[in-house]
């Protein structure tokens, strides 16, 4: 190269070096500078602009920002301390609601009692000190920005911030601020993964199950790929990427994934990521609910949609709407269900609410008598499936009280309840046979028979029960002309007095 062509290399290098020192520093009309083109120096002015604010404003913004992420993380550790103090104030019969990481906007605090006991005032001042910090740490953050609009981390803490405005004062601030500023920060900072995290959390707080499901899933893509360039491997050459993972966010990012899948009625996905996520589990709670979630889908065979109708009839239930809750059960059993299994649930359940709840007792048991037919039994009549152990029991406290309802009305129907609660092995069979060795005194043989099961579950009945059991097979088998076998019976009852 010439020695003049450099020369005119070196003043072009030092022209553009100028130029940005002068953009940084703020410098107006940049036209100014000498031997430098008019088209250089406004693509180095764009680029500045891009890069750098004013040293001055920069410094000023960063103060602002430093202020306005203490306040956040103080109202973050106040709020923290708050949700603990609440749980902790409640009765300790009341039933413990677990928190939810992703909690939907407005149920991040159970409001505060109106009581001015002690703990309720301090209950109180939690909340002032936790809103203060909030407004303090959105006001310094949106002046930083303002100042310096390229801080990336301010941004991120301001959408924090805005998320928990949204959490607790949805009416004054919708959750889709905080969305906007992560959207921007996952197209600029792609390879971080919490950007996604959090804006799936957002989503899923907004029933967006589609997008929230996508983030999570590209949250935990982001996350395993960054664990080979991880800062951790630098200091430590000997850690191996995985040991770098954040644990708990892949966990969640799995779980929540499971979770959106649910909400799309995806059994396939939604087993899947679950069963990926107890392996992620900590503790046993966490193992215990994804277990509790995995037989809640497969309760009809991956039927999402027959379980959440299921819960949908069981609340309606405990509310007292029982019509409401037989409607449900019909559409259940007649459209819904896909597997036998729980099409024979479904019955037991509605025929409970049909004896207790709607005045059709006669429907119920009917309905219950087509269930039994199906269920392989042995030869006591007890169930094969042990997990039916409660149906029969239930059915057959049905007939039991059913056929003592119409004792006095029609004593042939009363029999014949008697004798179909007889029929299956359940907790209180005995009492059956007794009433129907009583019904059946003028036959002599049938009363003995019944008299004679009911002796064989005679730790069944108490006192009173047994000498009337006594009674009858004495009385029975005397008229038999079968002395030898009333003599035992007669001795019995009369120790008993």
């Amino acid at each position: 190269m010439k020695a003049s062509t450099l020369g005119k290399a070196v003043t072009v290098s030092l022209g553009v070096i100028a130029l940005f020192m002068f953009g940084c520093a703020g410098t107006q009309n940049s036209f100014s500078a000498r031997g430098v083109a008019p088209k250089v120096v406004l693509r180095a002015d764009s680029i500045a602009a891009r890069l750098f604010v004013a040293r001055k404003l920069e410094r000023e913004a960063e103060i602002l920002n430093q202020k306005g992420v203490r306040h956040y993380q103080a109202c973050d550790s106040i709020l923290a301390l708050l949700r603990k103090e609440t749980k902790e104030s409640k009765p300790q019969t009341a039933p413990a609601v677990a928190a939810d990481s992703l909690r939907p906007p407005g149920n991040a605090v159970a409001g505060t009692p109106r009581a001015a006991s002690p703990v309720n005032v301090r209950l109180r001042q939690l909340e002032i000190q936790s809103k203060y910090n909030l407004l303090q740490a959105r006001d310094f953050l949106e002046k930083s920005l303002r100042l310096n609009p390229l801080q990336l981390r301010a941004k991120h803490f301001l959408a924090l911030t805005y998320k928990i405005f949204a959490e607790r004062f949805p009416r004054t601030m919708p959750l889709d601020e905080a969305m906007k500023i992560w959207t921007d920060l996952a197209a600029v900072e792609p390879g971080e993964y919490f950007h996604f995290y959090n804006l799936g959390a957002c989503q899923y707080a907004l029933r967006q199950w589609e997008q929230a499901w996508h983030n999570f899933k590209r949250t935990e893509e982001v996350l395993l790929a960054s664990t080979e360039v991880s800062d951790k491997r630098l200091w430590n050459p000997a850690l191996l990427p995985h040991a770098t993972l954040d644990s708990l966010i892949l966990f969640e990012a799995i779980y929540y994934q499971g979770q959106c899948a649910i909400k799309r009625f995806d059994d396939k996905q939604a087993l899947a990521n679950l069963e990926r996520a107890k392996i992620l589990a900590k503790t046993s709670a966490e193992v215990g609910r994804i277990e509790d979630e995995i037989r809640w889908i497969k309760w009809d065979g991956g039927n999402i949609l027959a379980s959440v109708y299921r819960d949908s009839a069981f609340t309606l239930v405990t509310q007292g709407r029982h019509a409401e809750a037989a409607k449900i059960y019909e559409k259940l059993y007649e459209e819904i269900l896909k597997t036998k299994r729980a099409k024979d649930e479904i019955v037991w359940d509605y025929a409970g609410l049909e004896y207790h709840h709607l005045h059709r007792k006669v429907a119920a048991i009917r309905r219950m008598d087509g269930a039994l037919k199906d269920i392989p039994k042995d030869e006591e009549g007890a169930p094969l499936d042990t997990t039916y152990n409660l149906s029969f029991n239930n059915y057959g406290a049905m007939c039991y009280n059913f056929g003592i309802d119409t004792l006095k009305v029609d004593r042939r129907l009363a029999y014949d309840y008697f004798e179909r609660a007889a029929a299956i092995k359940w907790k209180k069979r005995g009492l059956s046979y007794l009433q129907m060795a009583e019904l059946s005194q003028s036959n002599a043989d049938l009363s003995i028979r019944n008299g004679e099961n009911a002796m064989a579950l005679v730790h069944q009945l108490d006192n009173e029960q047994v000498k009337k059991l006594y009674r009858l097979l004495i009385d029975s088998y005397r008229r038999k002309n079968q002395m030898d076998k009333a003599r035992p019976y007669f001795e019995k009852l009369r120790a008993m007095k």
